[in-house]
């Protein structure tokens, strides 16, 4: 039977215990808020629509240095509307559940272009809450990413969260 040393059963614990959690709670709140979206987007077919009109259309450039120098740039279309339920203004700047940025320039053109500054729009709102409105509603292919992205972390976590245990308890040469 191998000896275990005090720093290598805190690295167990760690491998064995934390480290899965911390896949599957990340996982775990990405995929909820992913599916929130995806419920969302489906509803949002059925809102109540209202005429509106844009304020400003611009693409938004965002860039970013790592700690090693290397650098990103990522691209989002900024679309900000007004328009009015019972006499009340409000104003928005969701296009579509699920739309973020990207590194494509061209995606958020397209956008921008779509929606001019001073243009005329139809407005899809949630009836109970008005301010939660977008100008496309449904589900978009993007709308995915989220719930997807979400069981990337959580479903290799849950893997490891119950196979890292007994593979660790192997090494240690313990069998149940």
């Amino acid at each position: 039977m191998a000896r275990s040393t005090k720093g290598n059963h805190t690295a167990q614990f760690f491998l064995g215990k934390v480290f899965p959690w911390i896949f599957i709670l990340a996982g775990a709140g990405v995929f909820s808020w992913g599916v929130q979206n995806l419920a969302r987007a489906r509803e949002s077919v059925d809102w109540p629509k209202a005429p509106g009109r844009i304020l400003s259309s611009r693409v938004l450039v965002s860039k970013s240095t790592d700690s090693d120098g290397y650098s990103s740039i990522s691209y989002s279309a900024r679309v900000e509307y007004e328009f009015f339920v019972q006499r009340r203004k409000f104003t928005g700047t969701r296009i579509a559940y699920g739309d973020y940025g990207s590194s494509s320039r061209s995606r958020h053109e397209e956008i921008v272009e779509r929606y001019p500054e001073g243009g005329q729009v139809e407005v899809s709102y949630r009836p109970s809450q008005p301010e939660e409105c977008l100008l496309e509603p449904g589900v978009k292919g993007q709308t995915w990413f989220l719930p997807l992205f979400g069981l990337v972390f959580l479903i290799p976590g849950m893997a490891m969260a119950i196979f890292l245990p007994r593979v660790m308890m192997k090494r240690a040469g313990i069998e149940r």
